[in-house]
C-alpha cells in the first residue's frame, strides 16, 4: 500500500522547471506575434487614408466640373443661383476618420493637393502623411514612396 502512495504523489501536478519552460515559449511566442499585430492593424487603417483621400478626389473633378478652378473650402456657404435666389453650396464633403485628419492644402484652376495626417493612435506609423493630387497619389514623400504604404 505505501509503494502505491508513493506512485500517486510523484505523478501527479507540474514542477517549476516544466512551468517556466512552458513561460518562457510563451514569452517568446508574444514577442514575436504583437509586434506583427500591431503593424497589421496599422497597415489595416491606412486604408482609411486612401479611401478618404480618393473620396476627395473625387469631388474636386465633380466640383471642377461645374466651376473654374478646384476648391478648398470644406463648409457649406451661400451663392446666387441664375435666378437670384441664395442657395446652400457644401464644396467638399471632408471625410472623417479616427487615424487621420484629412485637408486640401492647395487648389488652383489646374491642380490641388489634398493630404490625410496620421493622428492617435496612427501618428507614430512609418508612413506618415499620405498626398494626393489630379493625377493621382502623391509620392514625393520619402516615407510613403514604397508601395507597402500606398
Amino acid at each position: 500500500m505505501n509503494n502505491t502512495i508513493n506512485t500517486i504523489k510523484s505523478m501527479s501536478g507540474f514542477n517549476l522547471v516544466e512551468v517556466m519552460v512552458v513561460t518562457g515559449m510563451i514569452g517568446i511566442l508574444a514577442a514575436i506575434s504583437i509586434p506583427a499585430y500591431t503593424g497589421y492593424v496599422e497597415k489595416g487603417r491606412r486604408l482609411d487614408a486612401k479611401t478618404g483621400l480618393m473620396d476627395i478626389q473625387l469631388q474636386q473633378v465633380q466640383w471642377r466640373n461645374n466651376n473654374t478652378t478646384y476648391t478648398t473650402h470644406t463648409a457649406t456657404h451661400t451663392e446666387e443661383d441664375a435666378d437670384g435666389n441664395e442657395i446652400q453650396v457644401l464644396d467638399l464633403n471632408m471625410p472623417t476618420s479616427t487615424y487621420y485628419t484629412f485637408a486640401v492644402t492647395s487648389n488652383d484652376a489646374t491642380t490641388f493637393t489634398a493630404t490625410a495626417v496620421p493622428a492617435g493612435a496612427q501618428a507614430d506609423d512609418e508612413c506618415g502623411t499620405f498626398q494626393i493630387n489630379l493625377d493621382g497619389p502623391d509620392y514625393s514623400d520619402a516615407n510613403n514612396a514604397d508601395s507597402d504604404c500606398w
